[in-house]
């Protein structure tokens, strides 16, 4: 013991986490009654994690937020969360936002940019490279730079930039450009099979892509802050 009597100690705690994949209110009521029966002791005023995993609104949050605290549930924080506009919002209520393991972690990634650009105008336009595949549940942040990925990213994958992104592989992950609210920003892929595909506050899930561009060679871009796609 030290002469304060307190100190941080890291330790790790079990707890559970909510994954959110899709809005549907009369699914999770459904799936809650479930559990709870299934487990009434163990899930009874349980702190819980909720990981949104897709563009959430916020007036779906907040119909969400109801019904989890109508079950007992406890809130102690939540994670990932694309919508920039909910995640700030989520965070002014008075819940904290906690990153899943290395959000920002990129190993083996080189950075290209041109030397004839100044410093300034560089670290704009520099681009990121990553030459392996990205699999599931990995998640991968270029905040100020293109995002070109030389290889497949996997189901359950997210690769997010604040800037265009470029996939040479199979997409089947969620791909999410212009997350700091680049309008320009656009999705290139060579083979299209993605869960979600974003561009600011604008997304399409897997069943919302015309069918003819599954599986091909497309690109994702915004036209008078709609959603629209091309092939390449």
């Amino acid at each position: 013991m030290n002469k304060y009597d307190l100190e941080f100690y890291g330790k790790n705690f079990t707890l559970l986490v909510l994954n959110l994949y899709k809005y549907n209110l009369k699914n999770f009521k459904k799936y809650f009654k479930k559990k709870i029966i299934e487990f009434p002791n163990i899930l009874k005023k349980t702190p819980i994690i909720i990981n949104i995993m897709f563009y959430m609104k916020i007036s779906d949050w907040i119909l969400t937020k109801k019904l989890i605290l109508y079950f007992k549930f406890k809130i102690i924080g939540f994670s990932s969360c694309i919508n920039i506009d909910l995640k700030n919002y989520i965070i002014d209520s008075g819940i904290p936002y906690l990153n899943i393991g290395k959000e920002n972690f990129l190993p083996n990634v080189k950075k290209k940019s041109n030397k004839n650009i100044n410093n300034i105008h560089n670290k704009k336009n520099s681009s990121i490279t990553i030459n392996y595949p990205i699999r599931s549940g990995q998640k991968i942040y270029s905040k100020n730079s293109d995002l070109i990925i030389i290889n497949n990213v996997s189901y359950g994958a997210e690769i997010i930039s604040g800037k265009n992104i470029h996939i040479y592989g199979s997409l089947k992950g969620r791909a999410i450009a212009g997350s700091l609210g680049d309008l320009s920003a656009k999705i290139f892929c060579r083979f299209c099979y993605p869960e979600l595909i974003s561009i600011y506050n604008n997304y399409w899930l897997y069943d919302k892509i015309p069918k003819e561009f599954i599986g091909k060679s497309s690109y994702f871009f915004l036209k008078d802050n709609s959603l629209y796609v091309k092939k390449i």
